[in-house]
């Protein structure tokens, strides 16, 4: 599976409607799940980024086109990274002969 990290910045619209935060969360959560995109973490965040979430999916495009259906709707803008674990790491290094 892949894991994607997601840091997000409300918008001004965003802000705007700060009170449903919580329920438009979940349902792009319900969204992500529609698309085969596994939520695993949701977090607000206090500095100079407001939520963040970490996702898994064996479908690429299904990850991507889930952070432009959440941009399209211009409350915040994302800024994702693809993420690797441990037994990643190792087989990168694996894979350079150290």
């Amino acid at each position: 599976m892949a894991v994607h990290v997601t840091l997000y910045r409300y918008t001004d619209e965003g802000m705007k409607g700060i009170k449903n935060a919580a329920d438009i969360a979940r349902g792009w959560e319900q969204e992500a799940q529609k698309r085969g995109v596994a939520v695993k973490a949701l977090y607000w965040l206090e500095g100079p980024y407001d939520a963040l979430t970490i996702v898994e999916s064996d479908d690429e495009d299904a990850v991507m086109g889930l952070l432009l259906a959440i941009g399209a709707q211009g409350l915040m803008r994302t800024e994702s990274m693809r993420g690797f674990g441990v037994e990643d790491i190792r087989r990168f290094i694996q894979k350079l002969g150290a």
